[in-house]
C-alpha cells in the first residue's frame, strides 16, 4: 500500500494527465485570490531548535484530545499527562518507541505548541456552528490503503499543514485524495472543502465541483476521480514488471 504524501507528492504524470492545469501559475493565483487570515501569525526564531514536523502534530492531536473532552486544556501541560502525547506523536512522525527522556521535548517547543494549539482552538470556535470532528477516515481503493484526514467542520473537509510557507499543489492533491475515495466508495459527497494553516493562521473553502472543473479542463467529479484512483493503480502495477 502506499500513502497519501507519496499520492501526491510522486505520480507527476498521473496528476498532470487528470488535473494539467493544476500548475503553479493556478496556485499563484489561488493564494492571491483564496486564503482568508483568520489567526494571528506565529513568528518563531529560525536560529531556535524547533523540531517542527513533532510540534505541529503534537498540537493537532492534543487539540483533538481537548475537543473530544479526554483531558482538560490546562491539565494536559503538566508533564504526566504531557508525556504519553509526546511519546504517541513521536511514534506516529518517526514509527519508532521512543521514551519522553529520549525525545527531550524542549521548552521553546512547547510554547511553539501552545501557540499554535491556541490558533486552531480558535479556528474551531470561529468556523464550527454545528459539528466537528477529528481524523475522518476513507476506504481504500486499489493499491490505496484506508486513510484518516485531519477535520471536518459543518460538512467541509479540511486539510491542515502548519507550515511556513504558502499553500501547494500537493496539498490540492492531497485533499483530492481523500474526496475522491469517498465519492467512489459513495460514502460522503463533499460540496465544499478547504485548506487551513495555523502557524501563518490563514484558511480557504472551495467549491469541490467547480475546483475540479477548473483544474482538469471541464471533466465531471466522477469522472475525474475514479480514473484518477484507478491511474495510480495501473502506474504501479506496470512499474511492478519492471
Amino acid at each position: 500500500m502506499i500513502s497519501e504524501r507519496d499520492l501526491a507528492e510522486k505520480f507527476t504524470d498521473v496528476w498532470k494527465q487528470h488535473f494539467p492545469l493544476l500548475t503553479s501559475s493556478y496556485m499563484k493565483l489561488f493564494n492571491e485570490a483564496k486564503p482568508k487570515i483568520i489567526n494571528q501569525e506565529i513568528i518563531t526564531n529560525h536560529s531556535e531548535d524547533i523540531r517542527y514536523d513533532l510540534v505541529s502534530q503534537l498540537a493537532f492531536n492534543i487539540v483533538e484530545k481537548v475537543s473530544l473532552k479526554k483531558s482538560d486544556y490546562d491539565d494536559v501541560w503538566k508533564e504526566k499527562n504531557l508525556k504519553p502525547i509526546i511519546e504517541q506523536t513521536a511514534f506516529e512522525i518517526w514509527r519508532k518507541s521512543l521514551s519522553y527522556k529520549e525525545i527531550n521535548f524542549l521548552q521553546v517547543e512547547e510554547k511553539d505548541c501552545q501557540n499554535i494549539c491556541n490558533n486552531i482552538f480558535e479556528f474551531l470556535n470561529k468556523k464550527t456552528v454545528v459539528s466537528s470532528s477529528f481524523k475522518p477516515r476513507f476506504s481504500g481503493y486499489g493499491i490505496i490503503s484506508d486513510l484518516i484526514g485531519d477535520l471536518q467542520i459543518d460538512g467541509i473537509l479540511y486539510e491542515i499543514k502548519t507550515v511556513q510557507r504558502n499553500f501547494r499543489s500537493s496539498d490540492i492533491k492531497q485533499l483530492i485524495i481523500y474526496l475522491a475515495l469517498s465519492h467512489v466508495r459513495g460514502d460522503v459527497i463533499w460540496e465544499y472543502a478547504g485548506l487551513y494553516n495555523p502557524r501563518k493562521g490563514t484558511y480557504c473553502v472551495f467549491n469541490v465541483e467547480k475546483l475540479i472543473y477548473d483544474i482538469s479542463a471541464g471533466k465531471s467529479i466522477s469522472e475525474s476521480f475514479k480514473s484518477l484512483l484507478d491511474s495510480f493503480t495501473r502506474e504501479v502495477n506496470i512499474d511492478s514488471r519492471f
